[in-house]
């Protein structure tokens, strides 16, 4: 285990490059659904409000696996964990956009 960690390299490292970059693309495609729907859900658009919408874009603007390389030596783990952290991230902030009160100046503007 500490090798693989250290340099990837070896018979299983392709595979775990693969693995990676498919548990990395799952989550960014997460993300981007989650971010579609709130754009294109008139419901979901109300309830969250267009600042909710524009901070699951910056969610799925700066994901980690557009910034993380799975060919770093590491067979992509840093990736594989940085995007498996994140989601945890963009659900919370999803369940706390759509659970919280809007102000009601706000409501009556809309």
């Amino acid at each position: 285990m500490l090798s693989t960690l250290l340099a990837c390299s070896g018979e299983g490292a392709a595979a775990a490059i693969a693995l990676s970059g498919r548990i990395v693309l799952a989550s960014l495609l997460i993300t981007f659904v989650t971010f579609m729907a709130a754009l294109l859900v008139p419901a979901l658009r109300r309830r969250i409000g267009w600042a909710g919408v524009g901070a699951l874009f910056l969610c799925t603007l700066f994901h980690p696996g557009l910034f993380f390389s799975l060919l770093r030596g590491d067979c992509g783990y840093t990736a594989r964990w940085a995007a498996l952290g994140f989601l945890p991230v963009v659900a919370g902030l999803f369940v706390f956009l759509l659970r919280r009160r809007r102000s009601k100046k706000s409501t009556a503007a809309s």
